[in-house]
């Protein structure tokens, strides 16, 4: 019986893996120490695409992106889902394209929105005054008619 008082997180997914029969495996967002855990492998995937850029061809490229997620598929698995749903050799459900799907969910829940709040907070305007251009500064100066004369002051007799 479940409680209905107890709410559960809805960026919980579910993801159907298996390469004969399928079975679904409950992906869970990451906490902050859990994203710490996992990015070492988006540290060496982030790392390899700013290498590798054009420099590799499509085959080799995709080889390597496949052999570091293969590397550490199963902690992150670990990290994302139930320790007894991942089982000892999840590698051998999983195809290409579930951990494709897996990654896209990943990506979706966990950074998406934050990576466009950060974009946005960086770019664009800055609702801080010190952050904004001269420009638009001018435009919030308020304007009370006086003119600074452009010429040199006339020296009075006597002065020093």
């Amino acid at each position: 019986m479940t409680n209905p008082d107890i709410l559960l997180n809805p960026d919980i997914r579910e993801v159907k893996i298996g390469t004969r029969q399928l079975r679904s495996l409950t992906i869970y967002p990451l906490s902050i120490a859990d994203q710490q855990k996992a990015s070492g492998m988006i540290t060496e995937v982030m790392k390899y695409f700013s290498e590798a850029g054009e420099k590799s061809d499509d085959e080799a490229f995709i080889k390597n992106v496949i052999g570091i997620i293969a590397k550490n598929i199963e902690k992150v698995l670990k990290i994302l889902c139930d320790e007894d749903a991942v089982g000892k050799d999840i590698l051998s459900e999983l195809t290409n394209n579930q951990i494709s799907e897996i990654a896209d969910i990943v990506y979706e829940v966990n950074y998406k929105e934050i990576s466009k709040k950060f974009q946005s907070l960086f770019q664009g305007e800055s609702n801080l005054p010190w952050e904004r251009s001269a420009s638009t500064l001018s435009g919030d100066i308020l304007n009370t008619g006086l003119t600074t004369s452009t010429e040199s002051p006339i020296s009075e007799e006597g002065s020093p």
